[in-house]
């Protein structure tokens, strides 16, 4: 059985060895191979600043069976058909959204086995990137999918372990640029309008400065601001319809960590799903409006 990232995993140590038993096992791991519905299309992979080779060509494909929505990433090389390097399924149950992303393994030359390695992951973690921030994730490899709805982690998580998987890889490579994990987490507004919204943003020195967060609380309100020196961004949603009190808004508020490429290193692109509690305030459009006492 494939090594997987999920069951019982209550820390990042404890998946991280998951993940370098994958890492290990990648290239022998025998995979049932992905057949691809004869009326789909790989259309060119959408390109990512995270790409360290731009001259590899990666393709995309996506189709729906039912409940099932199976998005494949593939490499194209020497005119030859795509190969496959890596399948996401996304399934919906009920109110809940799970995604197993599996490694297919390849079979690269030795002459370029790392760059190409390397090269998939990036791909495959700009793609994870852009899945929905609020499902429950699940990351293996080799033969069969792993069970996001048994072991699903967060999307933050499941980036981190593919960024763990890339400098794996990098240390055959030093000349590649180092990616590095960017944390964030919820921090107390000190505010009663629950409108206001503000997480701390760290990266491996300490709290990172002067960096733009993006917070979204569907179907349309957001804000944005940039880190103090403390590492926390602060600012207040803001319906952008104007039209707060005709919707049935989310409170799921999602930030957003867009990712910052330096010449020395890779602050990587993120997510956060920010708390919610039961007896936290509702947002502003939600609450009743308070009217004078008195005498008009």
């Amino acid at each position: 059985m494939a090594p997987r990232l999920g069951s019982g995993m209550h820390g990042p140590a404890r998946w991280r060895v998951v993940l370098a038993a994958a890492c290990t096992l990648l290239a022998s791991c025998a995979s049932e191979p992905v057949v691809t519905p004869t009326n789909v299309e790989f259309r060119p992979a959408p390109r990512s600043t995270l790409a360290t080779r731009r001259d590899l060509d990666f393709f995309v494909a996506k189709w729906q069976s039912g409940a099932e929505s199976t998005t494949l990433l593939a490499r194209k090389q020497d005119g030859a058909a795509p190969r496959p390097v890596a399948r996401l399924l996304q399934v919906r149950q009920g109110p809940e959204l799970h995604l197993a992303v599996q490694q297919l393994p390849q079979a690269w030359s030795a002459a370029d086995h790392t760059d190409h390695e390397i090269a998939a992951v990036e791909q495959l973690y700009a793609l994870v990137l852009r899945q929905e921030p609020k499902a429950r994730y699940c990351l293996g490899s080799g033969a069969g999918l792993c069970d996001a709805a048994r072991d699903g982690v967060s999307h933050p998580q499941v980036l981190q372990a593919l960024a763990d998987l890339r400098e794996r890889a990098v240390v055959r490579a030093p000349a590649a640029l180092p990616w590095q994990v960017v944390r964030m987490q919820g921090t107390p507004t000190r505010s009663g309008d629950a409108d206001v919204v503000s997480v701390r943003a760290t990266g491996p020195q300490g709290p990172l400065e002067d960096v733009a967060i993006y917070f979204n609380r569907p179907p349309h309100s957001i804000c944005a601001a940039h880190t103090r020196a403390d590492g926390v961004a602060t600012c207040r949603l803001e319906d952008q319809h104007g039209d707060g009190d005709q919707h049935d808004h989310a409170t799921v508020v999602v930030a957003t960590f867009p990712g910052d490429v330096r010449p020395d290193r890779v602050l990587l692109p993120t997510t956060y799903v920010l708390p919610t509690t039961a007896d936290s305030l509702p947002p502003a459009f939600a609450r009743p409006l308070s009217l004078p006492t008195g005498k008009p």
